[in-house]
């Protein structure tokens, strides 16, 4: 991943500029999770210099700066460093019992869910339905925990009408489920709370031959990427306990339901045709056959 200091607008930097960078690069999940007034404090500077630093380095200003580190801290702590940070952020951890921990953990989610609330654009969510009512299919991918929410929304949208399939793996492995796109595909891509490399490689590859390409993460595409994607920004979970797919998972069920709200005739009709599949393919339905 490149660094800080290698972006353009390192050698335009004040030595106040570069002092908050250094924070960044030294620590990033602490960097990602403070305020502005936070991290002035920290470069014993002012707020205005923790922003024209950010804006120098080409991020549209302190929000985008922390989501690069969000990201950056993501990207280092793997899964290992991931679960010790949910741990980091419940108090007293080792005196905690079961009935409190459980409590923190839903407390931490509760709060990821109202700020989802808060935050999710409207114009943004409603685009979004449109896309999805207005393309031929609707593929959803994801890597790891991602995937299982991409699946989670398939299925929702299949048995709300919509035709749709859920893709993963990267490489080789993903080149035949790129070539079978078209472009009146809609590519929904969930990574929660990191950009890997192999995501980024899938949206630079497949901005080309969908109609348009719906990201749903907690950070922003590269910049030569983002025209071709329309961004579903989830809260931030670096420092909580709640876990980075929460948001995710509300994502999907706000989305089927408002299809539903939309199109409720497709989707009881859908619905109706599973279940009509499940009792006729269910073992005591075959038994009752077998008896006549």
């Amino acid at each position: 991943m490149t660094g800080f200091r290698d972006l353009e607008g390192w050698e335009t930097l004040t030595t106040a500029e570069r002092g908050v960078v250094v924070i960044a690069e030294r620590d990033p999940l602490r960097f990602a999770t403070s305020t502005a007034v936070e991290i002035a404090g920290m470069a014993v500077t002012s707020e205005a210099t923790v922003i024209r630093a950010a804006r120098k380095l080409g991020f549209d200003g302190i929000k985008g700066l922390k989501q690069a580190c969000a990201a950056r801290a993501g990207r280092d702590e793997g899964l290992a460093g991931s679960i010790r940070s949910r741990l980091d952020s419940l108090e007293d951890r080792e005196v905690l019992s079961g009935d409190a921990t459980a409590r923190a953990v839903l407390a931490a989610s509760a709060r990821i869910l109202v700020q989802l609330s808060e935050t999710l654009e409207r114009g943004v969510f409603d685009e979004v339905v449109g896309l999805i009512e207005s393309s031929s299919r609707t593929m959803v991918y994801g890597l790891g925990t991602g995937f299982q929410v991409a699946d989670y929304l398939s299925l929702g949208l299949e048995r709300t009408g919509i035709g749709s399939r859920t893709l993963s793996g990267s490489g080789h492995a993903l080149a035949d489920d790129v070539h079978r796109l078209v472009p009146d595909d809609l590519l929904v891509v969930f990574a929660p709370r990191v950009l890997l490399s192999d995501i980024e490689n899938l949206i630079d590859v497949a901005g080309s031959r969908v109609a348009r390409i719906v990201l749903v993460s907690q950070v922003y595409p590269p910049k030569h990427v983002r025209d071709r994607v329309l961004m579903v920004e989830l809260p931030s979970t670096a420092g909580s306990a709640a876990s980075e797919v929460t948001a995710a998972w509300a994502i999907s069920d706000c989305l089927v339901a408002e299809l539903a709200r939309r199109n409720p005739a497709a989707a009881i009709s859908a619905r109706d045709d599973v279940q009509r599949l499940r009792d006729g393919l269910s073992p005591g339905r075959i038994g009752r056959s077998r008896r006549r």
